[in-house]
């Protein structure tokens, strides 16, 4: 939600951050209202450690905090009311590279990080921006684009889920 909504990829990658296919979902723009939706992706047909990773890469100014809630993947849903739910931001929006955003991840905080994945609830920090509340439980996960000054578009933020094994 936001006027500024850029582009939303969903991969599979290994363990090491390498993409797997392409993207099993895909969106750009603010096709929704302030309302949560519901998005499903099949993952294709692999055995062994991989996990899901979200790219988002920023629009045009700081209306575009993409945000989600109440992930269910192989059984295990995450609506990020706990704190240690295993997910990795990139540590800064700066490398499209998921293998380089992997090896250089950090853990999701409840916090206002520009550049990276951050958990939140009640609304981000500016207005028109997020949501306001989380779909499920108390708290959700959104990408925090506001102090990049004149360099909004095109900033990169990625978010690993924890290790499924298949």
């Amino acid at each position: 939600y936001g006027v500024a909504i850029g582009t939303i990829n969903v991969y599979v990658v290994d363990t090491s951050g390498n993409i797997q296919g392409s993207a099993v979902y895909s969106a750009s723009g603010d096709s929704f209202s302030t309302a949560w939706n519901l998005m499903t992706a099949a993952t294709p047909d692999v055995s062994g450690d991989f996990r899901i990773a979200w790219h988002y890469v920023s629009g045009t100014n700081f209306r575009g905090d993409y945000a989600i809630d109440t992930v269910s993947l192989q059984g295990n849903s995450y609506n990020f009311d706990a704190s240690n739910d295993s997910f990795l931001t990139s540590a800064s929006s700066n490398t499209s590279s998921s293998t380089t955003a992997l090896s250089n991840s950090a853990s999701v905080a409840t916090a206002t990080t520009n550049g990276r994945w951050n958990r939140d609830s009640g609304g981000t920090p500016s207005s028109g921006t997020g949501p306001t509340s989380a779909q499920s439980g108390s708290f959700y996960l959104y990408c925090e684009t506001t102090n990049f000054g004149t360099g909004y578009p095109d900033k990169n933020f990625w978010l690993f889920s924890p290790v499924i094994t298949v």
